[in-house]
């Protein structure tokens, strides 16, 4: 209000402890009633240019008066004409002061979804709108702009979102594939929509969108659709799976890898959903979920990413598909799903790989598995929808001692919609905690979380309001519970809570709407959450969101190695994660920190430039950048880039300076791991006349530069001398 009071509209009766009947105001002291408000739903609110209130929704009086859909408050009620034949959904205030009015009335003067109150009359505006117009809202320059579920005015296409410039409904660009819900005007002009995921035009897109006055782009780097899976791999990036397909303006076809900073594409991604991923040992990431190809490589239901190709497994799934996946000591691999046989071989929804067969645990399960988990002497949890394993009873949760299935106590039931275990965390001392879709666990009231002691269930306080689909451990040993539930022991937590061996607690403001698919831990003390939410903590963050307690910054991009010959420049860069403020950066030399100037990293050294400043707040896409001009052997060395935030610093690993040495870097492969082995392997390979590893048959190599010493000679023992030197530590 112009007074600076505060109206609030919806469907209460009352407010505070004031009866208020769908409308009040709120004055900075106590709330108010607007006479004897309406009598049904408010859905629009606009201040007129006199401080009158107009007022929208699906009520029949206002005041005790008739005021159809529509009416103005200004000390008292009083309808605007006969009013609207329909909903109203939406008001705005042209530049003249007329009030336009949205929603899924038509036929009143020829207004179809849209009209507009002259002060005596509804009138139409031009040919109207097909469908309901759920927002409105005006430009800088004057003119409307409608969003709703409409594909045309007349014969003019104008998908979901339209413009009004006075006499006509126009398109803004080709629209949006999606019903709109939601639209706002930027102070730049720019227009932003929100709404229910489908297409827009010539792109995958999210919920989310802008149009800046030439085109439609994603808002931030949201996936386009929902995240199911997080994992994290073994070089601290992170791996998210789901159904998306594309993240920003990049496609990424349902697996994506994220490492701080940015997301990058694992070649082509799946064609399918992609429900579950894990890392073996030796790095190889697996991929399950309902899928007929990865990459270019034929995958039914499940594939394997070497770091370089897609490739199948065992022949794949002959039916069904994966929904868990789980990586065993041993380089082994157990999927578990809905399928009934894979690589020709029967097995009831489980399976295990050995790297070259596929072969059934017993007899497997009569329904879905959807959850596993190894116990500390290498057992396996199993949870789902099933009733028994290995052909005796065992409800939702059975374990594999690597022969026979038993049943955990009578199990669990009496769920919603499905009773089923879809989470299951082994703790330390080999208890478990399960989340899922139960109200009963081992006969007790246990609220879809509950605790398996190796002889009996017991509840997790009241438990949570819905589903729990993920479980993750914190640092502190407090363990996080995300599903589709709203409280969590009658706290209310937006779809993620803390259990920390007794309560439970809300973090972060929650996730909304509350449909968390997978949490993890990353090392940096971050919480990751995938899910089909839009909103986390209040801050737009479509189906992945990032949640820190310590506000710690860690450093996502390391330094590179480099040799260099005496005189040349060396040019170093690190970066700390996106989204911290206050960040400052250090360059250290073999641990020391070093300064700007000549002789700034060694005596005699060359001239440095960057060693210590502030970062841009916030961090994203932030570089800390040095520069050593004429440098000098006396700058050889190992160095760091120290990230610093009030909460503490992280520090990057050691990147090798040689200077005085005319040799290439020792990241022979370019995949940034170094001093590695598989550098050597890769140079030898090449200087032998082969390619690096990993690579396709007839596929260039790699890197074709095996004169490492630059001394124009090649092929050339010494560069095989210089290269372990180099490796070693050593000058070239």
């Amino acid at each position: 209000m112009p007074n600076g009071d505060l109206v609030a509209g919806g469907g209460f009766t009352s407010i505070g402890t004031v009866q208020a009947n769908r409308i009040a105001v709120w004055n900075g002291l106590a709330w108010s009633a607007l006479g004897s408000g309406v009598d049904e739903g408010i859905r629009a609110l606009a201040v007129l240019p006199d401080g009158g209130v107009a007022v929208g929704g699906a009520f029949w009086t206002a005041g005790g008066l008739p005021a159809n859909r529509v009416a103005v408050w200004s000390g008292e009620w009083s309808p605007l004409g006969s009013g609207l034949n329909d909903s109203v959904y939406a008001l705005a205030i042209l530049e003249d002061g007329s009030l336009v009015a949205g929603g899924r009335f038509g036929g009143v003067d020829g207004t179809a979804a849209v009209a507009r109150w002259t002060g005596t009359a509804w009138v139409a505006m031009g040919q109207g709108l097909n469908d309901i117009v759920s927002s409105l809202s005006v430009l800088p320059t004057g003119d409307a702009v409608a969003a709703g579920f409409f594909t045309a005015s007349g014969s003019t296409p104008v998908s979901k979102v339209a413009r009004w410039d006075g006499t006509a409904w126009l398109p803004i660009g080709t629209g949006v594939g999606y019903d709109v819900e939601a639209l706002g005007v930027m102070p730049d002009g720019n227009i932003v929509v929100g709404g229910l995921l489908d297409t827009m035009s010539g792109d995958s897109v999210g919920p989310i969108d802008r149009w800046d006055g030439a085109a439609w782009r994603k808002v931030g780097s949201g996936m386009d659709s929902s995240a199911t899976k997080l994992l994290v791999l073994h070089d601290g990036s992170t791996v998210a799976a789901g159904n998306f397909r594309a993240i920003g303006d990049s496609p990424m076809m349902r697996i994506a890898r994220w490492d701080g900073r940015s997301w990058s594409s694992f070649d082509g991604g799946a064609n399918g959903n992609v429900r579950d991923v894990v890392q073996t040992p030796n790095g190889d990431l697996f991929a399950g979920g309902f899928f007929s190809t990865a990459g270019a490589a034929a995958a039914s239901g499940i594939a394997r990413w070497d770091g370089a190709e897609w490739t199948g497994v065992g022949g794949g799934l002959d039916n069904g598909g994966v929904l868990a996946l789980l990586g065993l000591g041993d380089g082994d691999l157990v999927a578990a799903g809905s399928f009934t046989s894979v690589g020709g071989t029967a097995a009831n929804r489980i399976a295990r790989w050995n790297g070259e067969n596929w072969s059934p645990l017993g007899t497997g399960f009569d329904s879905t598995v959807q959850s596993l988990a190894v116990f500390p002497n290498g057992d396996i949890a199993v949870g789902g929808s099933f009733t028994s394993a290995g052909g005796a009873p065992a409800s939702r949760i059975a374990r594999w001692d690597g022969s026979v299935w038993t049943a955990l106590g009578s199990g669990v039931g009496a769920g919603s919609f499905g009773t089923e275990v879809r989470a299951i965390l082994v703790e330390e001392n080999g208890d478990l905690l399960i989340g899922g879709n139960f109200t009963l666990a081992g006969g007790v009231s246990a609220n879809r979380a509950a605790r398996w002691n190796g002889s009996g269930w017991t509840p997790l306080g009241s438990g949570t309001s819905g589903p729990v689909s993920t479980l993750a451990r914190l640092s502190d040993g407090s363990v996080l519970f995300g599903g589709s539930f709203q409280t969590a022991g009658g706290v209310n937590t937006g779809g993620i809570a803390r259990w920390d061996g007794s309560a439970w607690s809300a973090i972060g403001g929650g996730l909304s709407p509350s449909a968390v698919s997978s949490i993890v831990r990353h090392p940096s003390g971050e919480v990751l959450a995938g899910g089909s939410f839009i909103i986390a903590g209040g801050t737009v963050a479509p189906f992945f969101a990032r949640w820190t307690q310590a506000e710690l910054v860690w450093a996502a991009q390391r330094p590179s190695a480099q040799s260099v010959r005496t005189g040349e420049p060396v040019l170093l860069t690190a970066a700390p994660a996106d989204g911290y403020s206050g960040v400052s950066a250090q360059w250290c030399r073999d641990g020391v920190p070093i300064a700007d100037g000549a002789g700034g990293a060694s005596p005699g050294g060359g001239v440095v430039a960057g060693a210590s400043g502030p970062m841009q707040s916030p961090t994203d896409d932030a570089i800390a950048t040095l520069s050593i001009e004429n440098a000098q052997p006396s700058d050889s060395g190992s160095y760091t880039t120290v990230f610093t935030s009030a909460c503490g610093s992280s520090t990057t690993t050691a990147a090798l300076v040689i200077v005085g040495a005319a040799c290439d870097s020792i990241d022979f492969n370019a995949d940034n791991l170094y001093p590695d082995n598989l550098d050597l392997t890769d140079f030898l390979n090449v200087f032998g006349g082969g390619n690096c590893s990993g690579q396709p048959a007839g596929a260039p190599p790699c890197n074709t530069d095996i004169d490492f010493n630059n001394d124009g000679l090649y092929p050339d023992n010494e560069d095989i001398f210089s290269l372990f030197r180099v490796f070693g530590g050593g000058a070239c």
